[in-house]
């Protein structure tokens, strides 16, 4: 049987490993000729590379009301390049590129309402090997809404100045604040 496929196993992908001599990372082929003739053979060598090795970075969150990304990326191994994109329904744009591994992106206003984005970081120019991707999930928590006052303004005698605050926040992971003054009057308790 001449016609074969041969598939490298995992011992055979490692013959890459640079703590082995350049000249000797390969596996040998080699096809024997059988039956009553003495034998005769012919070898090649397979060279097996290293593939391309992709991380998209580390999964986080950002706030709506702050609709930019830095993404943090890396491609090595086979190449050393890749291309980012933005998984549907993602909408915005790459503001510095999809060629670089740190892009900024841009949310759109429909981005905002989501609760995730998925970008994807694939290896391009990959030497023969087949691309790899990896995933980096962005979580988007709602902008919050504050109110610090259903009355504003609230007018009051210098005799009778104590304002009762009651302001609320919502529309985010955040359930608490900090009120804060231009005057010089104090906060009881303290904030």
């Amino acid at each position: 049987l001449t016609n074969n496929v041969y598939t490298p196993s995992l011992l055979d992908t490692t013959n890459n490993a640079l703590s082995i001599s350049p000249g000797n990372r390969y596996v040998k082929i080699i096809l024997n000729t059988t039956g009553i003739c003495p034998n005769v053979a012919d070898t090649f060598k397979l060279h097996v590379k290293q593939p391309p090795i992709v991380t998209a970075g580390a999964n986080s969150v950002i706030c709506a009301n702050n609709p930019s990304v830095q993404l943090q990326g890396d491609v090595y191994g086979a190449t050393n390049q890749g291309v980012w994109n933005v998984l549907i329904p993602g909408s915005g744009s790459f503001v510095s590129g999809i060629n670089t591994f740190t892009p900024m992106y841009q949310l759109s206003p429909t981005d905002t309402t989501l609760n995730q984005l998925h970008f994807v970081l694939t290896s391009t120019n990959n030497a023969g090997c087949n691309a790899v991707s990896d995933t980096v999930t962005i979580g988007i928590n709602k902008a919050p809404l504050v109110k610090a006052s259903a009355i504003n303004p609230i007018i009051r005698c210098s005799n009778n100045a104590t304002v009762s605050l009651n302001g609320t926040i919502s529309g985010t992971t955040t359930s608490t604040g900090i009120w804060q003054t231009g005057g010089s009057g104090v906060f009881l308790p303290n904030n």
